[in-house]
């Protein structure tokens, strides 16, 4: 294996010098190559020389790639889209920086340009749209800051507003709502609970109160509880004795289903001797039938007699009266004549009895 000498100055390029000694050829079987006249080529100028252009050129590649990647960007970003304005008002410009992303239905369409205090005290704000866009922010639309999710940063959400209203032009104005925060939202659940939390106290205060009414009720409540036991055993008494009255019952529906059939039978039977029985019944009302004529006839006899006699009844009344008071006077002279007078007995006293009268 070969060594080189030293290398000239005429090599590096730095002047004269005395020539290097050359190294007896290698052997053939060396690694090192052989080259013609057995001097290694030098090549430490040409490096030196095309360093500074090799580096320029990574330069300016990667300064291109940069510019172009910067593009792409700008482009994705659509930073040379043309863009509108759109203002509003608002009191307090907390939670509104400028940066804050404009949101359309979910789409980011622009972002805040500007916020500015007027001489008014007045917060004005900026918005910068792009410009196709532009056409589907009405003139009623509505801007409001709300979350991006629930613990995201606030972002500024503009409604469409009605189909009816024109589109807002460059420069045009909205109306903007402020979303309750949380902070608000916790201060108005804190305001109404509290409240709610105090009459909860006082219900409980009233409850837990041994001389309310609650307690008192609850006492009632156990007492009628412990009646109701009671009475519930009566009422398995009850159920019990009704039980067997059912059973009762059902022998009693038995026996009275036996009867049923005994009458059933008996009726088959009258059934079966009713036309016998019916010829006898028509018998004896056709000989009624002719008794009740001999009847009626017998009536219309005594009817005619009872006629004649009514009319001669008054002349034998008036002589039968008369004759009875001959009859009376006969016999009053007859008690006058001294034998039989005295032969009459006197007639006897009646004893009164008290109370009674005499008849």
């Amino acid at each position: 294996m070969t060594t080189p000498e030293k290398i000239s100055a005429d090599d590096t390029g730095g002047g004269a010098a005395s020539t290097p000694e050359t190294a007896p050829p290698a052997a053939s079987n060396s690694r090192t190559p052989n080259y013609a006249g057995g001097r290694i080529p030098n090549y430490a100028g040409s490096r030196t020389t095309r360093l500074p252009l090799k580096a320029a050129a990574f330069v300016l590649s990667a300064l291109a790639g940069i510019a172009l990647i910067l593009v792409l960007k700008a482009v994705q970003l659509d930073i040379f889209s043309p863009n509108s304005t759109v203002v509003f008002y608002v009191g307090n410009a907390r939670d509104i920086s400028e940066g804050k992303t404009v949101n359309f239905r979910g789409f980011k369409i622009g972002k805040v340009d500007k916020i500015i205090l007027n001489d008014d005290a007045r917060v004005r704000v900026e918005l910068s749209i792009k410009t196709r866009y532009m056409k589907w922010i009405k003139r009623d639309s509505v801007a409001r800051m709300q979350k991006d999710g629930f613990i995201g940063d606030s972002i500024i959400d503009i409604k469409h507003g009605s189909p009816e209203s024109k589109p807002l032009g460059n420069n045009g104005r909205i109306e903007f709502k402020r979303e309750r925060s949380l902070t608000e939202m916790v201060e108005e659940l804190k305001n109404e609970i509290t409240p709610v939390i105090k009459e909860a106290g006082v219900t409980m205060k009233y409850v837990n109160d041994p001389d309310g009414d609650i307690r008192l009720t609850l006492e009632n409540v156990r007492k009628i509880s412990s009646r109701l036991n009671a009475a519930g055993g009566r009422l398995d008494t009850l159920i019990s004795s009704a039980d067997i009255a059912v059973a009762n019952l059902n022998l009693t529906i038995t026996g009275t289903n036996e009867t049923v059939v005994l009458i059933n039978d008996s009726l088959k039977k009258i059934n079966a001797g009713l036309p016998d029985n019916l010829a006898a019944i028509n018998d004896i009302l056709a000989a009624t039938g002719k008794n009740l004529e001999n009847i009626d006839a017998a009536t219309r006899d005594i009817r005619k007699i009872t006629g004649k006699t009514a009319a001669e009844l008054p002349e034998i009344m008036d002589a039968t009266r008369e004759a009875v008071e001959n009859a009376r006077d006969i016999a009053e002279s007859v008690k006058k004549i001294w034998p039989i007078r005295t032969n009459i007995p006197a007639p006897a006293e009646k004893a009164l009895k008290p109370g009674a009268y005499e008849r």
